[in-house]
């Protein structure tokens, strides 16, 4: 949990001080979030540098995408949701990253939601 710790601070500070590229150690968990978020267009790319990762922020009209990031679950508070619930987290402009057993995957992704055989997982973060 503390990779994806790092991970949702550098995108704060780096969002508020309208970077475009920053650092977080290489891990696992950190690759299938940065695929997940470059799948549906959130960031505009990353590189595999040694033990570190380069995320390339991407910007619309001199403003990021992704505003803000926040953590929902942590080491100390656990915070898991059932399938069937997935679809009332949707909100416009706010997306939920969950973990399953099969992946990481994003709340309001279409090809996720509509599978009926959509299973829950730990919520890790929301962005809006």
């Amino acid at each position: 949990m503390r990779d994806i710790s790092t991970l949702i601070i550098n995108f704060n500070h780096s969002a508020e001080r309208h970077k475009l590229v920053f650092e977080v150690p290489c891990t696992k968990k950190v690759i299938a979030i940065l695929k997940c978020l470059l799948k549906v267009g959130y960031i505009s790319g990353y590189s595999v540098v040694l033990n570190k990762v380069c995320v390339v922020l991407k910007y619309t009209e001199g403003t990021p995408l992704i505003k803000c990031v926040k953590q929902i679950s942590k080491p100390s508070n656990r915070v898991y949701i059932k399938g069937k619930d997935l679809r009332n987290l949707n909100k416009v402009g706010c997306y939920y990253l969950y973990s399953t057993t099969q992946g990481i995957f994003i709340s309001n992704f279409k090809q996720n939601l509509n599978n009926k055989n959509c299973i829950g997982g730990e919520l890790l973060m929301k962005i809006t």
